[in-house]
Protein backbone atom coordinates (compact mmCIF):
# COMPACT_ATOMS: atom_id res chain seq x y z
CA UNK A 1 0.00 0.00 0.00
CA UNK A 2 1.69 3.56 -1.30
CA UNK A 3 0.47 6.60 0.56
CA UNK A 4 1.12 10.05 -1.27
CA UNK A 5 3.33 12.28 0.74
CA UNK A 6 0.80 14.85 3.18
CA UNK A 7 0.85 18.16 2.25
CA UNK A 8 1.06 21.61 4.03
CA UNK A 9 -2.12 22.83 4.93
CA UNK A 10 -2.42 26.59 5.88
CA UNK A 11 -5.78 26.56 7.19
CA UNK A 12 -4.27 24.25 10.31
CA UNK A 13 -1.46 27.03 10.82
CA UNK A 14 -2.57 29.00 14.27
CA UNK A 15 -0.78 32.25 13.59
CA UNK A 16 -1.25 33.91 16.85
CA UNK A 17 0.21 30.27 18.67
CA UNK A 18 3.09 30.61 16.08
CA UNK A 19 4.24 33.71 17.68
CA UNK A 20 3.75 33.24 21.09
CA UNK A 21 6.07 30.21 20.67
CA UNK A 22 8.32 33.11 19.12
CA UNK A 23 8.14 35.50 21.83
CA UNK A 24 8.63 32.61 24.61
CA UNK A 25 11.68 31.19 22.22
CA UNK A 26 13.71 34.38 22.67
CA UNK A 27 13.07 35.37 25.76
CA UNK A 28 14.14 32.08 26.96
CA UNK A 29 17.05 32.07 24.43
CA UNK A 30 18.40 35.91 25.76
CA UNK A 31 18.01 34.54 29.52
CA UNK A 32 20.61 31.24 28.44
CA UNK A 33 22.70 33.60 26.45
CA UNK A 34 23.34 36.22 29.30
CA UNK A 35 23.57 33.10 31.31
CA UNK A 36 26.15 31.50 28.91
CA UNK A 37 27.64 34.92 28.53
CA UNK A 38 28.54 35.54 32.53
CA UNK A 39 29.75 31.63 33.04
CA UNK A 40 26.85 31.03 35.34
CA UNK A 41 26.43 27.26 35.56
CA UNK A 42 23.57 25.73 34.33
CA UNK A 43 22.96 24.43 37.98
CA UNK A 44 22.30 27.31 39.55
CA UNK A 45 19.18 28.85 38.84
CA UNK A 46 18.74 32.55 38.31
CA UNK A 47 16.08 35.56 39.26
CA UNK A 48 14.35 36.95 36.18
CA UNK A 49 11.62 39.60 36.25
CA UNK A 50 10.41 40.28 33.02
CA UNK A 51 9.05 44.06 32.38
CA UNK A 52 6.55 43.62 28.78
CA UNK A 53 4.77 46.03 27.00
CA UNK A 54 0.51 46.60 26.63
CA UNK A 55 0.70 44.45 23.17
CA UNK A 56 -0.57 41.17 24.98
CA UNK A 57 3.25 39.98 25.79
CA UNK A 58 2.66 39.72 29.49
CA UNK A 59 -0.15 37.63 29.34
CA UNK A 60 1.88 35.09 26.94
CA UNK A 61 4.86 35.47 29.59
CA UNK A 62 2.53 35.11 32.67
CA UNK A 63 0.90 32.13 31.05
CA UNK A 64 4.06 30.23 30.14
CA UNK A 65 5.83 30.91 33.23
CA UNK A 66 6.50 27.45 34.09
CA UNK A 67 8.55 27.27 30.59
CA UNK A 68 10.29 29.97 31.29
CA UNK A 69 11.67 28.43 34.82
CA UNK A 70 12.32 25.24 33.48
CA UNK A 71 13.91 25.97 29.87
CA UNK A 72 15.68 28.54 31.47
CA UNK A 73 16.81 27.42 34.71
CA UNK A 74 15.14 30.34 36.64
CA UNK A 75 14.15 30.21 39.87
CA UNK A 76 11.60 32.71 39.50
CA UNK A 77 9.99 34.78 37.31
CA UNK A 78 8.27 37.79 38.45
CA UNK A 79 6.45 40.30 36.28
CA UNK A 80 8.31 44.11 37.98
CA UNK A 81 10.16 46.96 36.97
CA UNK A 82 13.88 46.54 38.16
CA UNK A 83 15.75 49.44 36.44
CA UNK A 84 16.65 51.33 39.47
CA UNK A 85 17.48 48.07 41.75
CA UNK A 86 20.70 46.68 42.10
CA UNK A 87 22.90 43.22 41.13
CA UNK A 88 20.38 43.27 37.84
CA UNK A 89 21.85 43.79 34.30
CA UNK A 90 19.62 44.36 31.92
CA UNK A 91 18.91 43.36 28.32
CA UNK A 92 15.70 43.86 25.93
CA UNK A 93 14.04 41.77 23.23
CA UNK A 94 11.87 43.22 20.81
CA UNK A 95 9.27 45.28 23.86
CA UNK A 96 10.12 43.05 26.67
CA UNK A 97 12.74 43.96 28.83
CA UNK A 98 14.49 41.18 30.56
CA UNK A 99 16.40 41.37 34.18
CA UNK A 100 18.75 39.13 35.39
CA UNK A 101 19.80 38.97 39.10
CA UNK A 102 23.52 38.13 38.83
CA UNK A 103 24.83 39.67 41.91
CA UNK A 104 24.96 36.53 44.61
CA UNK A 105 26.15 35.00 40.73
CA UNK A 106 28.44 37.04 39.24
CA UNK A 107 31.91 38.85 41.06
CA UNK A 108 30.74 41.95 38.98
CA UNK A 109 33.93 44.27 39.28
CA UNK A 110 36.21 41.36 38.55
CA UNK A 111 33.98 40.70 35.45
CA UNK A 112 33.88 44.08 34.15
CA UNK A 113 38.06 43.84 34.31
CA UNK A 114 37.65 40.77 32.05
CA UNK A 115 35.70 41.65 29.52
CA UNK A 116 37.76 45.48 29.33
CA UNK A 117 40.99 43.19 29.21
CA UNK A 118 39.39 41.56 26.25
CA UNK A 119 38.39 45.22 24.25
CA UNK A 120 41.59 45.71 24.87
CA UNK A 121 42.56 42.61 23.04
CA UNK A 122 40.26 42.89 20.30
CA UNK A 123 40.99 46.25 19.90
CA UNK A 124 44.06 45.50 19.11
CA UNK A 125 43.59 42.95 16.98
CA UNK A 126 41.51 45.05 14.82
CA UNK A 127 44.31 48.23 14.73
CA UNK A 128 46.72 45.40 13.34
CA UNK A 129 44.39 43.89 10.78
CA UNK A 130 43.39 47.79 9.59
CA UNK A 131 47.31 48.53 9.70
CA UNK A 132 47.78 45.36 7.16
CA UNK A 133 44.85 46.01 4.44
CA UNK A 134 45.47 49.75 4.38
CA UNK A 135 49.16 48.51 3.67
CA UNK A 136 49.56 48.86 -0.12
CA UNK A 137 52.28 46.99 -0.17
CA UNK A 138 50.15 43.88 1.07
CA UNK A 139 47.24 44.66 -1.07
CA UNK A 140 49.69 45.00 -4.16
CA UNK A 141 51.21 41.33 -3.52
CA UNK A 142 49.68 38.94 -1.06
CA UNK A 143 47.08 36.46 -3.08
CA UNK A 144 43.32 37.77 -3.12
CA UNK A 145 42.68 34.42 -0.28
CA UNK A 146 45.17 36.51 2.24
CA UNK A 147 43.08 39.33 1.80
CA UNK A 148 40.30 37.91 2.02
CA UNK A 149 40.83 36.42 5.34
CA UNK A 150 42.25 39.37 6.97
CA UNK A 151 39.03 41.17 5.71
CA UNK A 152 37.06 38.06 7.56
CA UNK A 153 39.57 38.27 10.64
CA UNK A 154 38.50 42.24 10.77
CA UNK A 155 34.98 41.82 10.23
CA UNK A 156 34.84 39.22 13.17
CA UNK A 157 36.78 41.53 15.35
CA UNK A 158 34.67 44.35 14.59
CA UNK A 159 31.32 42.04 15.58
CA UNK A 160 33.18 40.62 18.55
CA UNK A 161 33.88 44.53 19.82
CA UNK A 162 30.25 45.04 19.73
CA UNK A 163 29.05 42.31 21.44
CA UNK A 164 31.81 42.80 24.32
CA UNK A 165 30.90 46.52 24.23
CA UNK A 166 27.51 45.30 25.35
CA UNK A 167 28.37 43.18 27.96
CA UNK A 168 30.25 45.82 29.44
CA UNK A 169 27.44 48.21 29.26
CA UNK A 170 25.10 45.84 30.74
CA UNK A 171 27.48 45.06 33.42
CA UNK A 172 28.13 48.47 34.34
CA UNK A 173 24.35 48.77 34.77
CA UNK A 174 24.32 46.24 37.31
CA UNK A 175 24.02 49.56 39.79
CA UNK A 176 27.07 47.89 41.97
Amino acid sequence: MVESFPEFESARVNQDIEDEIKILFEVISEIRKIRSELKISPASRVKVNLLAGEDGCKDVLEKNREYICRLAKTSEVEFKDCTSQKGYIKTTIGNIDIFIYILDLVDIELEIKRIKDQIRRVNLDIEKSKKKISNTDFTSKAPQEIIQKEKGKLYQADKMLKVLNDQLARMESTGK
